[in-house]
C-alpha cells in the first residue's frame, strides 16, 4: 500500500527531525493520547 502522506511526513522527518518530532508529541497531546 503506498501512503504519499506517510512518505511526505518520512521526507519531512529526514529533513527537520526536531520540527517533526515536536509537531508529533503536540498532535498526540491533542488526540488525547
Amino acid at each position: 500500500e503506498h501512503n504519499p502522506t506517510w512518505e511526505y511526513a518520512f521526507r519531512m522527518k529526514q529533513r527537520y527531525p526536531l520540527e517533526v518530532k515536536a509537531y508529533h508529541e503536540t498532535a498526540g497531546a491533542e488526540d488525547g493520547a
